[in-house]
């Protein structure tokens, strides 16, 4: 209708009153506007078109800043004046150096010396471990008696004297070690009765009494009957001497199989006992086991002959005898 007016008005700057957005409304609409699903996809699409379009220009500013990346490391590395701090370092370096062992020269010295000394400790020590009749062979090294007394059987604890010991020690064979034991038979039942006779202690006594009396029947042409006697002695001085299980670990292969398991820092014990584990190898009869030459304790229980009863065997029992018992008494 002419002239009619219209429904909508318009405001000052011409919007519709009808559709006009406050000022207080425009945040709240551009907030929704971002959180659309819509508008995010356009975002990221716009965003990987960018990055699409820079990437060559990237790639090129990356290799052209290694390429001047590595000009000027080799400009700088074949520069005189870097050779010249280079030297210069490395003269100072090498300066530090002499002044720095120099200064730490003494210290050295001194750590030498320590050393040398406390490894000389520990042998005085080690060596004032063994019995007086071992004391004073100092030409002959610790590790040399310990390797004897771990092969053989023939002990070395305070008896027998010093020049017997080193000829023991210093024999190159088993065989020959035997035939120092016969040589000097008598001289070594002397040092064993010395001992004894030392020994005087009540706990002991009827072992040392009994010991005694099987060197008496030695020297007076029956090593037999000492040999028999001896054996028997030891056994009993074991059973006193030892706590019962430690006696079996002493006596039994089958407990202790290997010597080195009985082997302790004291160096007194391992002469003592060492040679015990010895005489005590496994034998057996009925096994057809070969009578050995060697002192047996089982074959000179169980087997009557020549062939175990003997001079060197009959001093060597009366020489594991007197070891344990002065052991015993603390000799």
């Amino acid at each position: 209708m002419e002239g009619a007016q219209p429904d909508e008005s318009l405001d000052r700057d011409g919007r519709s009153s009808a559709s006009a957005i406050t000022d207080a409304e425009l945040p709240r609409l551009m907030q929704h506007l971002a959180e659309s699903g819509a508008f995010q996809r356009i975002q990221r699409s716009m965003a990987d078109r960018l990055a699409q379009a820079f990437a060559p220009q990237r790639q090129l500013q990356e290799q052209l800043a290694q390429r001047l990346g590595e000009q000027v490391r080799q400009s700088i590395l074949h520069s005189t004046g870097f050779q010249a701090l280079n030297e210069a370092m490395a003269v100072q370096s090498r300066r530090w150096a002499k002044q720095m062992e120099v200064a730490f020269a003494p210290m050295q010295r001194l750590q030498t010396q320590m050393a040398a000394s406390v490894a000389e400790g520990f042998r005085r020590a080690r060596r004032a471990q063994l019995p007086p009749n071992l004391r004073d062979l100092e030409d002959v090294e610790i590790s040399t008696i310990e390797s004897f007394v771990e092969t053989e059987g023939i002990p070395l604890y305070l008896v027998p004297r010093a020049p017997i010991a080193r000829s023991l020690l210093l024999a190159p064979t088993r065989q020959k070690r035997r035939a120092v034991l016969g040589r000097n038979y008598n001289l070594i039942l002397d040092d064993c009765s010395e001992v004894l006779s030392g020994c005087g202690r009540e706990w002991t006594a009827s072992h040392v009494e009994y010991a005694l009396e099987a060197i008496c029947a030695a020297q007076s042409g029956y090593p037999s009957a000492a040999q028999a006697l001896a054996t028997n002695v030891l056994d009993s001085a074991l059973t006193t001497v030892l706590p019962r299980q430690l006696r079996h670990r002493v006596t039994s292969h089958r407990e202790t199989p290997d010597a080195d398991e009985l082997r302790e820092f004291d160096l007194r014990w391992n002469l003592v006992v060492v040679p015990i584990w010895h005489a005590h190898r496994t034998f057996q009869v009925h096994a057809g086991d070969r009578v050995p030459h060697a002192f047996s304790r089982h074959a000179s229980v169980h087997v009557v002959g020549r062939r175990q009863f003997s001079k060197r065997n009959t001093v060597q029992v009366i020489m594991l005898l007197t070891g344990l018992l002065g052991f015993a008494e603390d000799l």
